[in-house]
């Protein structure tokens, strides 16, 4: 994966996180960190051989 694939997809999420929490005191740390965990695990995925 390309770093210019990266960086949009965490925009991406980022943007989700906003529109999901907006106004909401609470959030949940696994809410937030999946769709980043999602993405790194792919990011290093592409770099092992296969």
């Amino acid at each position: 994966m390309e770093a210019e694939k990266i960086i949009s997809r965490i925009r991406e999420e980022i943007d989700k996180i906003y529109e999901k929490y907006e106004g909401h005191p609470l959030v949940e740390q696994e809410d937030i960190m999946d769709g980043f965990e999602d993405i790194i695990w792919e990011y290093y995925e592409d770099l092992s051989p296969m």
